[in-house]
């Protein structure tokens, strides 16, 4: 600022600097469905980064997901501050989840963290073929559901005896049901 002076008061200046520093941030995030959640279930993280007092200006940038220190991707944040990210057929076991915004030239950066747990998925089993004639070309089919597509083997019994061990294909066996005799049968799976 400069005065320049008056017939009465001599002329004066004065140099005052301000500085303007990056904003804090605050990241909350959140799991939809909230854990646990079952296996092939299709889990939304979501990343809110907003602005700390007493800014009021929606951060800009990105979010970096990452599920136990690996990186999963990075989301352009919304223009109300929101990141999401959906993840699909995670392992299960408990996933430590963690977002960081990195920042930008208006807002510091800021993390924020949870574990979700994923449990494995709950198995209903049906049968399909149930009733047949003697010597007529059958097959059982069995389908594991709902969910993700299971896989593994399926122990198959008649009357408690083991009378085969099958190889998931697609969420489902099938078994050669033409060389059960005559009679009753009760088949366990």
């Amino acid at each position: 600022a400069q005065y320049a002076g008056s017939s009465s008061d001599s002329a004066s200046s004065n140099t005052t600097s301000h500085t303007v520093t990056q904003a804090a941030s605050t990241l909350t995030l959140t799991a939809s469905p909230a854990s646990p959640s079952t296996y092939g279930v299709t889990v939304t993280f979501l990343a809110t980064v907003a602005p700390a007092a007493p800014s009021a200006k929606t951060p800009t940038g990105s979010v970096t997901f990452y599920d136990g220190g690996i990186a999963i991707a990075t989301v352009v944040l919304n223009s109300g501050g929101l990141a999401a990210r959906s993840v699909t057929m995670m392992a299960r076991g408990t996933h430590a989840i963690t977002a960081e915004y990195l920042g930008s030239a208006g807002h510091t950066g800021s993390t924020g963290s949870l574990d979700h747990f994923v449990d494995k998925a709950a198995a209903t089993c049906s049968a399909f073929g149930v009733s047949w004639s003697y010597a007529t070309p059958t097959s059982l089919t069995m389908t594991v559901g709902p969910g993700a597509t299971a896989t593994g083997s399926v122990t198959v019994k008649d009357g408690g005896a083991e009378i085969a061990v099958l190889t998931m294909a697609n969420g489902s066996v099938a078994l050669d049901a033409t060389a059960f005799g005559i009679g009753l049968h009760q088949l366990t799976w």
